[in-house]
């Protein structure tokens, strides 16, 4: 926590904010003051932040274990033999790694791509570009996918919507703020120099991203913004169906079928617009005076997508980029990139070989028993809830009992016997191969019912996620380990790690967003009262308004708003643990709450941080410590903590939500 010139917290609350780098809280730190700094105070004077990276973390630490795993996997001379999934990424990890040969291709290997871009010369030849089923998939101006239909959980549909943008969040673009400009500045360079590298001479590369930004620009401001994200509505405000002529005809000139066509997607019973009023705005952008303008776009684009690809120089010039963005220092080794770059286009392949070798079943017999345990403890909190009415309660119920619960894997994975790509092929080609064989995937989907054993994220991922759509949570792989779970482990520790992470998944399925889905996954089907909406709103409101009032960084609060999902479901997976322990004979409190603090330890570039407080629907991560314990009856009893103690909440001021 920043403190003004008299050394008093600004905000009224004696935290230290150590998710800063180099932000330590004094050495006599009770826990009864500073719960999260306190106990993790040795871990916080001793952490490293790697080279490449921003932040330090328990979910760092848990994914360099996986990591390791994952590489000795790859070193494995009889890895080829488990299958296609073996040979695959065995094979890309190699092209990776080869620099000699990423040297050799350069630049040059991505040119064929970028001069089928220059050569544009009108609108007609644009629209032929972005139709042409063979243009290279790093130049678009929209993004699409196949996912299930939010008001029709059991069956597919296209959504179509805007790409991402350089500066991350469209808001930026309306009222540019001092992290905007910093990452403008980092932008400007880093794609000047790209473009420098593909031929353009510099005053032309300055001129090129100034034109794209103009164009990129002028479509974020039709875009919602992060804090869109906020809003009550936001669900239902992007979920606006259309059939294939709508689409078009919303899009004016822009031939947004046709870009679909070219995916295999046009073909769609229906299709779902998230942002109508972009769409709109591409039919008037998509014109002569902006052709150049969306040649440079494209170009630049192009580039990005690719530079992680090339040679040593590109590489060492991201690293630097992404230092001048976020705030990390040196540069990444190689051998992390090579196995992020794996998973990131080889992820389920790469998680079951994963499983297979390093997931013991004795583990997800374990965790699925915790997870009946926390269901059935939530469902004894539903019971009681005093304030949901009779119908209300009973359909929540009724929602708990149909959660689809899955650990550590899908039941099904990919079939990757199809994708081949030649022994002599260079990393691009890897990369190219990779993507057509997943758009192929996709758009085998389309006007098919939902598979819902398919998981969205690979399972070897240090997290966990609930999916509203088919009212499930997925406990992967991933964060079976490091401070989160260990069969040796005692029972408190397990509860505030893993049992914590279970506990804040299920609560999703009645956040603020959660609780608008039925328990078949489907959106708007409403199982609440008026009234009884309306007190759950009452509540997270309160809850929202209490992390706004934080300030973490000078000038800087908490977006309660954002970050009430997250808040709400911090809070429902604690106090579910909390119910639990009061059953078990001789439970160690001040165990659990201390494995609980150890889950969010972390440290990071001041960069970090401030992107993170705009940017991430999450706290930062000493709060999410400190503000949810304090809410505990258990947590001031297990402590001693009394009024005057930065830790003392009044009973009357601590929040509940289930």
């Amino acid at each position: 926590m920043l403190q003004d010139e008299n050394h008093q917290p600004l905000n009224g609350l004696a935290w230290t904010n150590v998710d800063v780098q180099g932000v330590l809280p004094d050495e006599g730190v009770r826990l009864q003051d500073d719960f999260h700094a306190a106990v993790n105070r040795e871990w916080l004077e001793n952490a490293v932040i790697e080279p490449g990276n921003s932040s330090e973390s328990s979910f760092w630490e848990r994914m360099r274990e996986v990591e390791a795993q994952v590489k000795d996997m790859l070193a494995d001379p009889d890895l080829p033999a488990a299958g296609p999934e073996g040979a695959l990424a065995k094979g890309l990890y190699r092209a990776m790694l080869d620099m000699d040969a990423r040297n050799a291709a350069g630049f040059g290997c991505v040119m064929p791509f970028l001069r089928d871009i220059q050569a544009i010369d009108s609108m007609e030849s644009l629209s032929s570009y972005l139709c042409d089923k063979a243009h290279c998939y790093a130049s678009d101006l929209a993004s699409y996918g196949v996912f299930a239909d939010k008001k029709d959980s059991r069956n597919n549909v296209v959504y179509v919507g805007c790409d991402s943008f350089s500066l991350s969040d469209a808001d930026e673009y309306r009222a540019m703020t001092p992290q905007g400009e910093r990452m403008k500045a980092a932008n400007d360079s880093y794609f000047a120099w790209l473009l420098c590298q593909a031929g353009y001479k510099l005053e032309e590369a300055r001129e090129a991203v100034d034109l794209a930004f103009e164009f990129e620009r002028k479509m974020a401001i039709h875009c919602f913004g992060v804090s869109a994200q906020a809003r009550d509505d936001f669900s239902e405000i992007t979920y606006n169906p259309r059939s294939a002529d709508e689409l078009a005809r919303e899009a004016g000139d822009y031939p947004i079928m046709g870009v679909l066509a070219s995916v295999g997607l046009a073909g769609s019973n229906r299709f779902v617009l998230e942002e109508p009023e972009w769409l709109q705005a591409m039919g008037g952008l998509y014109a002569p005076e902006n052709l150049e303008a969306i040649k440079q776009y494209l170009c630049i684009r192009l580039l990005r997508r690719f530079a992680g690809y090339l040679g040593q120089d590109a590489y060492d010039r991201r690293q630097q980029w992404n230092s001048e963005r976020m705030g990390s220092e040196g540069s990444k080794p190689i051998e992390r990139d090579a196995y992020e770059t794996v998973n990131g286009l080889l992820g389920m392949a790469v998680g079951r070989l994963y499983v297979e070798r390093y997931l013991s079943p004795e583990t997800k017999v374990d965790v699925e028993a915790l997870i009946a345990q926390v269901v059935e403890t939530y469902r004894k909190r539903l019971s009681a809830a005093s304030w949901l009415g009779e119908q209300t309660r009973e359909k929540a119920i009724e929602k708990l009992d149909a959660l689809t619960v899955r650990v550590g894997y899908p039941s099904s994975w990919p079939d990757y016997a199809q994708l081949d790509v030649p022994a002599d092929a260079s990393l691009v080609d890897w990369v190219v191969a990779i993507h057509r064989f997943e758009e192929q995937r996709e758009a085998a989907k389309v006007n098919k019912p939902v598979d819902r054993e398919e998981w969205l994220m690979a399972p070897h991922v240090v997290n966990a996620y609930y999916l509203p759509t088919d009212n499930s949570i997925n406990i992967l792989a991933g964060i079976l380990g490091g401070v989160f779970y260990s069969p040796q482990a005692s029972v408190e520790e397990n509860m505030g790690g893993i049992g914590m992470v279970i506990g804040h998944e299920i609560t999703h399925a009645f956040d603020k967003n959660g609780s608008l889905y039925d328990k078949d996954g489907n959106l708007g089907e409403s199982w609440w009262t008026e009234e009884d909406r309306a007190e759950f709103k009452k509540r997270t409101d309160k809850a929202a308004r209490y992390w706004n009032n934080i300030q973490v960084l000078d000038g800087m609060n908490v977006d309660g708003d954002l970050c009430v999902g997250e808040i709400v479901a911090d809070l429902g997976g604690l106090t579910c643990m909390v119910q639990i322990a009061r059953g078990i004979d001789g439970f160690d409190f001040a165990r659990m709450f201390e494995a609980y603090a150890r889950d969010w330890r972390c440290t990071g570039s001041l960069q970090r941080a401030e992107f993170l407080l705009t940017n991430d629907v999450h706290p930062p991560a000493h709060l999410r410590t400190n503000a949810t314990v304090q809410m505990i009856p258990e947590f001031h009893e297990c402590y001693g903590v009394e009024p005057g103690d930065g830790m003392y909440l009044t009973p009357e001021d601590r929040l509940m939500v289930w």
